[in-house]
């Protein structure tokens, strides 16, 4: 019993507590409810052959009808080239276009003209001597646990790539690279979650329409040795993955550095 209040004091407790029963539902309604899947035009296909180096360097390649021979590299610490050069004299201004001083580094390689296979060939493997670049992920210092966690971890991204995204998102960095999630962080609420795949969803299909960045995103894949087709699984995944899958991705790579170290 309330003591000392009337019947319309009471009355507007009871309303008020409804109100706020109610808000309060509607709260924890919105933050579980599972979001509608978003209706996403598919990415064109896209026709890229690979080339096998000695060196093991992954290089994809484009036939195109050009006038130029259009080269992108991706490579370890953020290093990126991008150049084009005639294509009717490639070789001769080949050596004049790339850097005198190169360093050492794992890298991806992505090509575009009006080049045979057999001359495409060529091209990646003059870069590759005159600019001294090895295989990404192959470093000899690595031991076999680490070669085989690195393998694990790429297949917690391949399994929840837009999850692996949310992170690299948070952390400023591209979409390609290996995600490390923050482990003070929260995952994000359906709020967070809905805004991240509409923009992010745009944004990979801006780039993956735009002749200029397309093969800059085919030496990023390169470089990463992700599959061929994992930005399209990525835009894909994004349009129907919860927020869960942020945490989802955090847990795959929890539980494979577990089974690493025991």
């Amino acid at each position: 019993m309330l003591y000392g209040l009337n019947r319309r004091s009471l009355n507007v407790i009871i309303f008020v507590s409804m109100v706020a029963i109610v808000w309060i539902n509607l709260r924890h309604s919105d933050e579980t409810s599972i979001l509608e899947p978003l209706d996403l035009a598919p990415l064109p296909s896209q026709s890229w052959q690979t080339i096998t180096t000695q060196e093991n360097v992954p290089v994809r390649w484009q036939t195109l009808r050009s006038d130029q021979l259009t080269i992108a590299i991706s490579g370890e610490d953020n290093y990126r080239l991008h150049l084009s050069v005639p294509a009717t004299n490639w070789a001769v201004a080949l050596k004049d276009a790339i850097p005198g001083l190169p360093a050492s580094r794992p890298a991806g390689i992505a090509m575009q003209g009006p080049l045979t296979a057999g001359e495409m060939t060529m091209a990646a493997a003059w870069l590759i001597s005159h600019l001294q670049l090895h295989a990404p992920g192959q470093k000899t210092e690595q031991s076999p646990d680490q070669h085989q966690e690195l393998g694990a971890r790429q297949a917690c991204q391949t399994s929840y790539p837009a999850g692996a995204h949310w992170w690299n998102d948070r952390a400023g960095a591209g979409w390609a690279t290996p995600a490390s999630p923050d482990a003070a962080a929260a995952g994000p609420d359906n709020r967070q979650w809905a805004d991240f795949r509409q923009a992010a969803t745009r944004m990979l299909r801006q780039d993956w329409m735009s002749a200029n960045r397309i093969i800059d995103i085919q030496s990023e894949l390169a470089y990463h040795r992700w599959p061929e087709n994992y930005l399209q699984a990525l835009y894909a995944d994004l349009g129907v993955a919860q927020p869960d899958s942020a945490m989802l991705y955090s847990a795959c790579l929890n539980s494979v550095s577990g089974r690493i170290e025991h």
